[in-house]
């Protein structure tokens, strides 16, 4: 009995880390954006604590193309951001409550090892919440400020 538990608890633990390996990440959600001509959905990874804010999608290889990393802070402010480690490029989508109050398209990733005069990206406005997606979806779907996303 004892060997069947040990066995069991082995077993999830080596599902949970191969999922982690592969970047399979089981709190994904829909945002949709509300526009007059199209809707874009894309599933999202939050980062909702310190730890996920820092570490974002730096070390990552890509993102599938319709997902993305929902930033969630506690107040609104005004969040900069920068490609620290990043391999992609990233459209940035800034947005306060559930209205998209501006954007920044096209963001280079570093193409040297240097991290010394990394540019900042902050919005216009407070936000309180900032989603990032690959570079050219904000063009592809047509996305604006003003638009609202639904969860």
């Amino acid at each position: 009995m004892r060997k069947l538990i040990l066995l069991l608890i082995l077993l999830v633990l080596t599902a949970a880390v191969s999922f982690w390996l592969l970047g399979i990440e089981n709190d994904k959600t829909l945002v949709i954006f509300s526009q007059a001509k199209t809707r874009a959905s894309i599933a999202v990874k939050f980062a909702d604590d310190p730890r996920e804010r820092a570490r974002g999608l730096s070390g990552r290889d890509s993102l599938d193309q319709n997902q993305g990393m929902l930033f969630i802070f506690e107040k609104p402010d005004l969040y900069g951001f920068w490609m620290k480690d990043m391999k992609f490029p990233l459209d940035f989508i800034w947005i306060s409550g559930n209205k998209i109050t501006d954007l920044s398209e096209n963001i280079p990733y570093p193409r040297e090892n240097s991290y010394l005069n990394l540019p900042k990206y902050q919005p216009k406005e407070p936000v309180d919440k900032v989603l990032e997606i690959n570079a050219g979806l904000v063009e592809k779907y047509g996305i604006k400020i003003g638009d609202e996303i639904l969860y």
